[in-house]
């Protein structure tokens, strides 16, 4: 069975992938669409739309304002913190 190692079923995303960084910067899947994934964080108020045709890049957008960023999975790696009209620490 793929992903299983001493009977450990492992669920989550592989650790060099998109999902894994949406989690990391603290993102949770919200739904699907036709076109891809939407990923948010409601109390930063950031969401992330990933899609089908390009899923190494995201477009992340400040809920709030709208101003969006597409950023590429590599220039992702290197995000400490996403700030927003809704959140900046």
């Amino acid at each position: 069975m793929a992903g299983t190692t001493q009977n450990i079923l492992d669920l989550r995303p592989p650790k060099d992938s998109m999902k894994a960084e949406l989690y990391r910067l603290g993102l949770r899947y919200t739904y699907s669409t036709d076109n891809g994934e939407i990923w948010q964080n409601d109390t930063r108020g950031i969401r992330a739309t990933i899609t089908n045709n390009n899923p190494d890049t995201t477009t992340l957008e400040d809920i709030t304002t709208h101003i969006t960023q597409n950023i590429a999975l590599a220039d992702l790696r290197n995000v400490t913190r996403i700030d927003t009209m809704t959140a900046s620490d």
